[in-house]
């Protein structure tokens, strides 16, 4: 279980199999990180770490070893505000990508992943108004695509983005 807190860690409580956790482990690494996705992000069949630092407009990587440790690999910059993160397969390469919520310039980021822990610059930017809080992946017309779900706080509303086939097409 993985807690993302508005400080300069994150803790994560590894669990003891009894519904009971072991005392946190703190992971050192963003300015205020404040959300938090996993994926396997650079394709060695381990699950890594992806946080969004908001007030520093970052965010940072950290390489997972299989064995519930995690490694800080990479800082990278953001837009504006980068808030709620969600990994998945966005662009039909089938290697994991970022989206994420970027709330004080009111749009998403498509963040296409490389398969190495490294991500294809520049990245694509979605207007979707203000404020988007929360985002979900999921496949809502069942065409065999993640589509996207983004809530925004701003104007109370929720916009679904329907993936198209062609790579780094979402449309609304």
């Amino acid at each position: 279980t993985f807690n993302a807190l508005k400080m300069n860690f994150i803790r994560i409580y590894d669990g003891n199999g009894d519904g009971t956790f072991q005392t946190p482990r703190k992971i050192m690494g963003g300015k205020q990180a404040s959300y938090i996705t996993q994926s396997d992000m650079n394709g060695d069949g381990h699950l890594d770490l992806i946080i969004s630092s908001p007030t520093a407009d970052s965010l940072t990587l950290f390489l997972g070893d299989g064995k519930g440790g995690f490694q800080r690999q990479a800082d990278f910059a953001a837009e504006k505000g980068p808030g709620y993160i969600v990994s998945g397969e966005f662009t039909g390469d089938r290697i994991p990508d970022l989206i994420v919520g970027n709330v004080r310039d009111g749009d998403i980021s498509l963040l296409q992943g490389r398969g190495d822990g490294t991500f294809i610059f520049p990245h694509f930017n979605y207007p979707v108004g203000r404020q988007p809080r929360a985002i979900v992946g999921a496949d809502f017309n069942k065409d065999g695509l993640e589509d996207l779900a983004v809530l925004l706080y701003g104007s109370a509303t929720l916009q679904i983005f329907m993936r198209k086939i062609d790579i780094g097409r979402i449309d609304s």
